[in-house]
């Protein structure tokens, strides 16, 4: 009896517990909430068996089917404060990662914006210099003068380069992030049907591009290798479905949870939620996002289907 009651007690709790468990995901208990779960734990046992221990408390019986009784129900009490401690740990969890993900969607937004406006006053800034150029070169100069005028003109070219995918938001962030890559030495390649994205909004694709962006540069820029900082955009439709892909040259193991590499840097409360931002943009449009390493290259996919006209 005693094996068939206790195995049917933690046969029902581990189907009611395995939801808030994930196999694939790591398990963070601080120590508020150890000291916490502890706590329950150890005034629940003390109740429940104080019976054994003086028959004068006012939970305390002595006949067996009392001690039965009482037993049963301070177990399934206190049972069932730890079920509501858990759910609301992972509840505030959900709230923090919910605000964190929306903090970094409108700063992507606002960061997207912000190169807008700098692109178009490097374009003003690039134009005016060429006209300025040109009515020098229309003076009568020495040979010197007209050669530091070409090495001029050669040095403002890169402000004039201008990415052009067929989107105007995404030429607006393949451009900042081009001229990003060009300061840090490591070369983007781009080949992107950005009218194949024409139905994403603004905010979603500025999400997308700019969080993937982001780390590719981070993660290749401290390659000692400068060889080996090579960060590549794929955009291109595939019968119904859009086929996006990013990959950066990448070094070491990398730890995944839920299909998401786990952050490297310290603060996990304000970092890590960049790639599940992307997944959440992505499933927002129906489609799906996965994460892997293939022979040193760090590869980001997402598949999203063309909604229907």
């Amino acid at each position: 009896m005693l094996v068939l009651v206790y195995g049917a007690a933690f046969t029902a709790a581990y189907f009611i517990e395995r939801r808030h468990f994930p196999p694939d995901q790591r398990l963070d208990v601080d120590r508020r909430a150890l000291l916490s779960a502890s706590s329950i734990a150890a005034v629940t046992f003390l109740m429940s068996n104080v019976s054994f221990v003086s028959s004068n408390t006012p939970f305390s019986a002595q006949f067996g089917p009392e001690i039965f009784y009482i037993r049963t129900l301070v177990d399934l009490a206190g049972y069932v404060a730890l079920y509501a401690q858990q759910g609301q740990r992972l509840e505030l969890q959900r709230a923090v990662e919910v605000e964190a993900m929306n903090r970094m969607l409108h700063s992507q937004h606002d960061h997207y914006l912000h190169s807008k406006r700098n692109i178009d006053i490097v374009h003003r800034k690039y134009h005016d210099l060429k006209h300025f150029v040109t009515a020098i070169r229309a003076e009568e100069d020495p040979d010197a003068k007209a050669s530091y005028l070409d090495q001029l003109e050669e040095s403002i070219q890169g402000y004039g380069a201008q990415v052009e995918t067929g989107n105007p938001v995404l030429d607006t962030i393949l451009t900042s992030k081009t001229s990003q890559c060009t300061e840090l030495g490591i070369t983007l390649t781009c080949v992107v049907d950005g009218a194949a994205l024409s139905f994403m909004d603004p905010m979603g694709l500025s999400a997308l591009f700019g969080n993937a962006l982001d780390n590719a540069i981070e993660s290749t820029a401290t390659l000692p290798d400068p060889e080996n900082r090579l960060v590549r955009v794929a955009v291109y439709t595939q019968n119904s479905l859009v086929l996006v892909r990013f990959e950066n040259y990448h070094l070491g193991d990398l730890e995944f949870d839920d299909g998401i590499p786990r952050t490297t840097k310290g603060d996990a409360l304000n970092h890590g939620y960049g790639l599940r931002n992307m997944r959440q943009v992505v499933e927002s449009y129906g489609g799906s996002l996965t994460v892997h390493t293939e022979a040193g290259w760090f590869v980001v996919r997402a598949l999203i289907p063309v909604p229907e006209r």
